[in-house]
């Protein structure tokens, strides 16, 4: 599995498809993060489970944590479950990148 990272629209998904163009790519994985927590359903587990399916997939997530601290409780869930996912990634996948302004830096 490869993960790829960064800030919202930052080109991570057009890194993706120029660098692995023959992967299954799976954008904006912070979304389904978000419906795995709605549906009380823990998306480490979520995430272990579609990865035994999945083992090549490149999964893309938005970082969340790196702004001000959102007011409402749900947000906070949120935004704490996308980063436990997050670490859960970087530490499963064979490779991760950090992509900002359209360039990506391998940083695993």
């Amino acid at each position: 599995m490869i993960f790829i990272t960064g800030g919202s629209c930052q080109g991570k998904v057009a890194f993706a498809k120029e660098q692995f163009p023959d992967r299954i790519l799976m954008p904006a994985y912070q979304f389904s993060v978000e419906k795995y927590v709605k549906e009380g359903k823990d998306p480490v587990e979520q995430t272990e489970a579609m990865l035994q399916m999945n083992p090549e997939v490149v999964i893309i997530m938005s970082e969340m944590g790196c702004g001000m601290t959102p007011g409402k409780a749900e947000d906070r869930i949120l935004r704490e479950q996308v980063g436990r996912v997050g670490c859960y990634l970087a530490d499963m996948a064979d490779k991760v990148y950090r992509v900002t302004a359209g360039i990506g830096e391998r940083i695993k």
